[in-house]
């Protein structure tokens, strides 16, 4: 049954791992005073609370799909759209 203790132990890492990621990002966007804190930060700690959740589900592809986003992310977003320079 899912409300058991031993059942939700399992989710606890992918959990604290969102609430951590999300904590850096609340912080940085406000003292910081840029979104951009907040919206990276967020992104990359769900796609890696995702990809721990998966992989306690046992699916076998977890682990492709994190990279699959984190990459998609740094390769798209950041380079092209953002304009980082990624090469220093």
């Amino acid at each position: 049954m899912f409300l058991g203790g031993t059942t939700m132990k399992k989710y606890l890492p992918a959990a604290l791992l969102l609430v951590v990621f999300e904590a850096v990002a609340v912080t940085l966007w406000l003292t910081k005073d840029n979104l951009f804190y907040l919206l990276n930060f967020s992104y990359i700690g769900l796609a890696l609370s995702a990809g721990v959740f998966l992989y306690t589900q046992n699916y076998r592809h977890a682990r492709r799909i994190v990279q699959l986003l984190v990459g998609q992310y740094v390769l798209i977003y950041l380079g092209p759209i953002c304009n980082e320079n990624m090469l220093d």
